[in-house]
């Protein structure tokens, strides 16, 4: 099949947290009060999800990460025996990475990835496309992302794909490929766009924001606003996700 296949699959990583209990419980089916099935999540999924990703990635990141990232972490580990206070190495998967097919959870998720992959805005592009044009789609999601890579930014021969998905229980799972070969595939998903690739302009938020600066923190508290209103809105959370930026006049109102 290698004359015919577009990767090879160089490594993989899938964690399940559902030993926690708060993990377990976080999401999941469940009839409402009028014994209509439906879907749940509870304040707990940003953190339960984060603790999935992280150990997900604690896997793969010694595997891709280039000499150099894998030396400066090791001083900076030794730096940090002396001083506990130290943060803990924090690579710019950039360096290392051609394309990235993120989980486009929700708007604050991704700009979570962004900061604490250290990934450069462009890059983020094709996560973010996928989440204004088909939102989230579960397990499919990653795959539109990686759809939108194929289609309008095209790959090469030796390019890098990471792809992060994150479901229920919690689950996380990490894929790491290799581009055989050069190419640029058209995808019906991604025809509305005629090859033109979506900016961040194009956007009905911003990327970036003041939010971003905390980091993975500042996305969690974003995440458990949505997952506020999922309990109790009409079901388009995402209005009450950055809530403070269009406050301010930042962007647009919706995803």
């Amino acid at each position: 099949m290698r004359r015919k296949a577009k990767y090879v699959l160089q490594h993989h990583a899938r964690v399940h947290t559902g030993a926690d209990g708060a993990a377990l419980a976080c999401m999941g089916r469940a009839d409402d009060g009028d014994g209509r099935p439906g879907i749940y999540f509870n304040a707990a999924v940003p953190a339960c999800a984060l603790t999935a990703i992280n150990a997900a990635m604690a896997r793969v990141a010694p595997k891709i990460l280039t000499a150099r990232q894998l030396w400066a972490a090791a001083r900076h580990e030794l730096k940090r025996r002396n001083d506990p206070s130290l943060p803990p190495y924090a690579p710019s998967f950039s360096e290392c990475v051609d394309h990235f097919a993120l989980h486009p959870g929700i708007h604050a998720m991704l700009r979570g990835f962004m900061k604490g992959l250290r990934i450069e805005p462009a890059r983020m592009l094709p996560s973010f496309a996928a989440l204004r044009d088909y939102a989230n789609t579960s397990s499919a999601s990653t795959w539109y992302v990686l759809a939108y890579i194929e289609a309008v930014t095209g790959v090469k021969k030796g390019d890098r794909v990471l792809q992060v998905g994150v479901g229920a229980g919690c689950k996380a799972g990490v894929n790491v490929y290799k581009a055989l070969r050069s190419f640029t595939t058209p995808h019906p998903a991604w025809a509305h766009l005629a090859g033109v690739p979506v900016t961040e302009a194009d956007l009905p938020l911003p990327m970036r924001g003041a939010e971003l600066g905390e980091g993975m923190a500042g996305a969690v508290r974003e995440y458990n606003a949505a997952a506020a209103g999922l309990l109790t809105g009409p079901g388009v959370t995402a209005l009450a996700l950055d809530k403070e930026e269009r406050e301010k006049g930042a962007g647009p109102k919706g995803v």
